[in-house]
């Protein structure tokens, strides 16, 4: 039986990502157990406010593995159900849902990347959930 499929998924969230380098002077490029990661994500606009979002109850934010670095790594590969997804395997944040207006629907964190994250190339990936899971 098939779990819930990324690609049947409304993009309701808009994300975005900075690094903030201690160390590295290449643009992009995190060092592990050194560098932050900055992840805002507000509502996105183009929805009509209110359209689905009452049944969310938190924003989860990962860090997934790109397709660059998924090569010849059955361990990282992406599927879209979500239950079998190896894609985004380091949790960056899960914090309540606030619901509140449009324009003002944004959060960050600021994530130290963590030393047990392997060097590849990344993207982040941010979900708000309701009903899709129960943790």
């Amino acid at each position: 039986m098939a779990g819930v499929l990324l690609s049947t998924l409304p993009r309701t969230l808009v994300v975005t990502s900075e690094i903030k380098s201690h160390i590295s002077s290449a643009p992009g490029v995190a060092m592990a157990g050194e560098d932050e990661l900055v992840v805002t994500w507000r509502l996105n606009e183009s929805l009509a406010a209110g359209e689905a979002d009452a049944k969310y109850k938190f924003v989860m934010v990962k860090m997934c593995f790109a397709a660059v670095s998924q090569v010849e790594r059955a361990w990282r590969k992406t599927n879209d159900d979500l239950n079998k997804d190896k894609t985004c395997q380091f949790q960056i944040t899960k914090k309540p849902y606030l619901t509140v207006p449009s324009s003002s629907n944004n959060d960050t964190v600021t994530w130290t990347v963590e030393k047990k994250v392997p060097g590849a190339t990344y993207f982040r990936e941010g979900l708000r959930c309701g009903r899709l899971w129960n943790s």
